[in-house]
């Protein structure tokens, strides 16, 4: 998972380890910043003043929290996502959504 921008535009790609092509995630537009949940299957990033989560299978975005400007995190084995922003460091719950 990376980072891509095209015309312009920032998003989150995918290219499997094994393969040479990469996939654009759609909806991550503006993403930045992304990282893994524990099993692989969720990315959280941020963007547009959030933190969000999208499952890579697909489905919809899910806003974790507001979020002025984060600049990283990190998502443990117990479900709580700790990210920095210019202000400090935070957690919240992973299965928050809005909160």
């Amino acid at each position: 998972m990376f980072q891509v921008e095209r015309d312009g535009e920032r998003m989150l790609a995918l290219r499997p380890i094994d393969g040479l092509e990469s996939q654009i995630i759609p909806g991550t537009e503006q993403g930045r910043y992304p990282f893994w949940s524990p099993d692989s299957r969720v990315i959280a990033f941020f963007a547009d003043g959030t933190l969000t989560k999208i499952n890579v299978a697909g489905g919809p975005l899910q806003t974790v929290r507001e979020v002025a400007f984060g600049l990283g995190g990190t998502w443990n084995p117990e479900g709580v996502i700790v990210f920095s922003t210019a202000e400090g460091v935070y957690q919240v719950p992973a299965a928050a959504v809005g909160a």
